[in-house]
């Protein structure tokens, strides 16, 4: 159903916010693999923060993690876009903002 979809698409985004995590702690060398060595390699925070973006399939957890999924990924894209002169799509960003804050409606069974 869709929450199932959902937490897919959350564990999907969660490879690109563990990369972000490790470039800006400048360590990359799981790269290919970020989850791994996850509790050795991180700073003690960073995990924690990033134990507070995953979810078990329950709806309000499903939101909480999509919420903090992307919350802490756009502080580091945008701290990654200032140290390497990149730029955000800010219409973009502003889209899914809108979906993120609009993600409180509840998950309909479509059989």
């Amino acid at each position: 159903g869709e929450l199932a979809r959902a937490h897919d698409l959350l564990h999907l985004s969660h490879r690109y916010l563990l990369q972000m995590i490790r470039m800006m702690d400048n360590s990359t060398v799981h790269w290919p693999n970020p989850r791994r060595l996850l509790e050795r390699d991180l700073p003690a925070a960073d995990y924690e923060r990033f134990r507070s973006c995953t979810a078990w399939l329950e709806v309000a957890v499903v939101r909480r993690g999509f919420s903090a999924t992307w919350a802490w990924g756009m502080e580091m894209m945008r701290a990654l876009c200032k140290t390497h002169v990149l730029h955000l799509p800010e219409d973009i960003v502003a889209h899914i903002d809108n979906h993120i804050a609009a993600f409180s409606g509840e998950f309909v069974r479509q059989d």
